[in-house]
């Protein structure tokens, strides 16, 4: 891309963008786009975990891009959602997994407790791969 630049839209900044992030684990102040309601005060929210911080940013912002009515809380672990004792549970959970495997023993188990937890909301798991052992493991 030597000399090139970049004009699309979708690169722009867009202020309609519903989406929180808790950045760092000692913050607890989210990034809430100007001027519109925060999830914390919205009945319905999905709920995006996934410990790398870009990914997470990129794919928040590519989903209100393509539907901008959705509200988006975005963390890097169940844990750090805990932190933020929201009082709705979401409408549904993203658990990007990255290149990790369904069979190792602390992605199954953090599987288990979203599924536990989140009993009324749908945990949709995704990763970087499509092998389908995996896919039907999860």
């Amino acid at each position: 891309m030597n000399g090139q630049s970049l004009t699309n839209e979708k690169f722009a900044s867009e202020t309609a963008a519903r989406i929180i992030s808790v950045r760092t684990p000692d913050s607890l102040r989210p990034f809430v786009a100007s001027g519109i309601a925060g999830a914390a005060e919205s009945e319905d929210y999905i709920l995006l975990i996934d410990s790398r911080a870009l990914d997470r940013e990129y794919l928040s912002r590519s989903l209100t891009d393509y539907d901008d009515s959705m509200n988006i809380v975005t963390v890097a672990s169940f844990e750090e959602w805990q932190i933020r004792d929201m009082q709705v549970a979401p409408s549904a959970i993203l658990f990007m997994i990255g290149g990790r495997k369904v069979s190792d023993s602390e992605i199954s188990t953090k599987i288990c407790a979203l599924v536990e937890r989140f009993k009324a909301s749908p945990v949709i798991v995704g990763a970087d791969s499509d092998e389908l052992a995996q896919l039907l493991q999860a």
